[in-house]
């Protein structure tokens, strides 16, 4: 199949933090006298995102509210004293230390795509600094549109940011590619919109029965219908070869 469009995600696809939010959150805690697992953090994390959805923001000022409140729930739902406090500390320490990094091909490989003369956006789980993240990391000029969840008020796996993605890149439905790195909001999100799709696995853990690369070199291979020396495409389903 000859595709037309390109809907890359953005954390955990074209870019990642250093160091990861969660060590931050962790070592906070620690120097205050509070010792919690990864185990405790995701499951405080779990009880807090039952009632703070991140969709409720649209500027600066309540993206900043969100992560504060969103850090002092978890807390709150792990028993831990002075919350608020606590969230701010990690809050601040998370916008001064933690940095948005590219991973390493995406610089080099996102021109060979749109060499191919695909339409290329993003189609992102982001706040609203997606894009402002973009123009920082020097890639904003790659894209055609850039969409963050935030801003569209509609969250992957909903079919509404797929359907403004296909809108935004003009081409047909069947013409279009969604690549991501969560199965449930990346792969079966596009494909219950009617978009074809593949996993992104950097590390190669993942287990789905569905179509996996292990680096944006792998959805160049994809895009134009040939194989680089340097991809690896793990698995293709019986469903759909690319």
């Amino acid at each position: 199949m000859a595709f037309e469009a390109v809907f890359l995600d953005f954390g955990g696809t074209l870019a990642y933090r250093e160091p990861e939010v969660w060590d931050i959150f962790s070592d906070v805690c620690s120097l205050n006298g509070v010792n919690l697992s990864r185990a405790d953090i995701d499951k405080g994390r779990a009880m807090a995102d039952r009632s703070h959805r991140s969709e409720q923001f649209q500027t600066r000022e309540l993206m900043e509210y969100f992560w504060q409140e969103w850090f002092r729930l978890i807390l709150v739902n792990l028993g831990v004293a002075a919350a608020s406090g606590l969230s701010r500390e990690i809050y601040l320490r998370v916008m001064d230390e933690s940095n948005v990094l590219l991973y390493g091909e995406v610089k080099e490989c996102l021109p060979e795509i749109a060499d191919l003369g695909v339409v290329l956006g993003v189609v992102s789980n982001y706040n609203c600094m997606l894009e402002q993240s973009c123009i920082e990391l020097g890639i904003a000029d790659s894209f055609q549109f850039i969409l963050a969840s935030d801003l569209v008020r509609s969250h992957k796996p909903d079919r509404v940011i797929f359907d403004l993605a296909v809108k935004e890149a003009g081409v047909e439905r069947d013409r279009c590619l969604h690549i991501g790195d969560s199965f449930g909001a990346d792969y079966a999100g596009a494909k219950n919109a009617g978009v074809s799709a593949v996993l992104l696995d950097r590390l190669g853990q993942e287990k789905a029965d569905c179509p996996v690369v292990r680096d944006l070199w792998g959805i160049l291979d994809l895009v134009r219908g040939g194989r680089r020396a340097s991809a690896r495409i793990d698995r293709i389903d019986g469903e759909k070869r690319f």
